[in-house]
């Protein structure tokens, strides 16, 4: 099979079997990429729940609340 030459994030050259490979990259690549992708998703769920505290507990909140 044809190898394509690529570079990895460090500028590295590696040789790959097929462009999707390369695209892909190894498998402590991907590990890290998900990894991330969840830390991201709880960062995002920790500030959204922060936010809904601090909307909740503000007198903006309890303002609106008494006029309706």
């Amino acid at each position: 099979m044809i190898g394509v030459q690529d570079k990895d994030s460090c500028g590295k050259s590696s040789l790959c079997e097929t462009p999707q490979a390369c695209r892909e990259g190894s498998r402590a690549t991907r590990g890290k990429r998900s990894l991330a992708r969840k830390s991201l998703a709880v960062l995002r769920t920790y500030l959204l729940f922060v936010f809904i505290s601090w909307f909740f507990s503000s007198s903006l909140f309890h303002h609106s609340k008494k006029q309706h």
